[in-house]
This record gives C-alpha cells, sequence and structure tokens, in this order.
C-alpha cells in the first residue's frame, strides 16, 4: 500500500475557439494530469512500483454520464494511474529493496496481467468490491474485444 497520494498537477485541456464547439469539447474532453514526482506504489514491504516524474493521465476512464456517481480522479485513481503507464509504455518499473539495497527492474507483461493487476490494486486502495470488478469487468472488455471507442470513451493506448 502507498504511504501517499501522487503529486499532479492539472494539464490544460486545449479548446476550439468556435463557442458551439468549446462547450462540446469542454464536455468530451477529460481533465488530464501530470505527474510532479516520482510516484511510488508499495505492493509490499520489498517491492514498489515507480511511474516517473511527466506521466500524463486522465485518472480512471469512466464516461461522462457516470461522473455523478464516480469519480474519474476518486477511489480508482491509482490503480488506474499505474495500468494507464503499464499500457501506454508496456513496461512497469518495479524498484525491489532488499537488505537496504534497491534495484530496479523493468518488466513487461501481457495486457491481461496489467489488468489483473488493477483489480489487486483497486482492492488494496478501497474497500469497494463491486465497483473494483465493474471497473476490472470494463477494462478487460476493452482489452479483449479491442472495440475502437471515440476518445472519451478509452482506457489508454493500450492494444
Amino acid at each position: 500500500m502507498t504511504e501517499s497520494y501522487p503529486k499532479w498537477t492539472p494539464v490544460e485541456v486545449r479548446l476550439i475557439e468556435n463557442e458551439n464547439h468549446g462547450r462540446i469539447t469542454r464536455w468530451i474532453n477529460r481533465s488530464k494530469w501530470e505527474l510532479l514526482k516520482d510516484f511510488e506504489y508499495h505492493a509490499n514491504p520489498e517491492i514498489c512500483f515507480v511511474i516517473p516524474k511527466g506521466f500524463i493521465s486522465d485518472g480512471a476512464s469512466i464516461p461522462k454520464f457516470f461522473h455523478s456517481f464516480l469519480n474519474p480522479c476518486g477511489v480508482l485513481f491509482i490503480a488506474s494511474v499505474i495500468h494507464d503507464f503499464a499500457c501506454e509504455h508496456g513496461y512497469l518499473t518495479k524498484r525491489h529493496l532488499v537488505n537496504g539495497n534497491s534495484e530496479e527492474i523493468k518488466y513487461t507483461m501481457s495486457r491481461k496481467y496489467w489488468d489483473n493487476l488493477f483489480l489487486k490494486i483497486a482492492k488494496e486502495t478501497n474497500d469497494l468490491l463491486i465497483v473494483n470488478y465493474i471497473a476490472w469487468c470494463a477494462v478487460r472488455l476493452n482489452s479483449i474485444i479491442k472495440i475502437e471507442l471515440p476518445n472519451y470513451f478509452r482506457k489508454s493506448k493500450c492494444q
């Protein structure tokens, strides 16, 4: 479990000049966040995942019409950020802490592994079992059928 929440700053959303397009763009576009310093998620006392400073994420990719029930930067945020990074870059860096020494290893795994890791981290960071499984099913469904959804529904650049 992580000791602290990651430090983020909002990324500017570019709007189209036309007033009507600007309203639509604001409604469709997700808020994006840039990581201000390396974020370490401690899976256990000896292993932590490291997400590097500068990574940009939209948090949990929840369609806008569900935002009144589930915030994209809420209970699924940490699991989503780690999943987004793993899918976008194809690896996660694990820092192993053994006898006071640390060793960083880049792990390359399958999309199924990243999806299951998402569920594991979601369970560790919140107690919302049903929400976690619904989110995991949506993530897995996106992986399995590889639908080309509009950008405002897509989880990340995962294939």
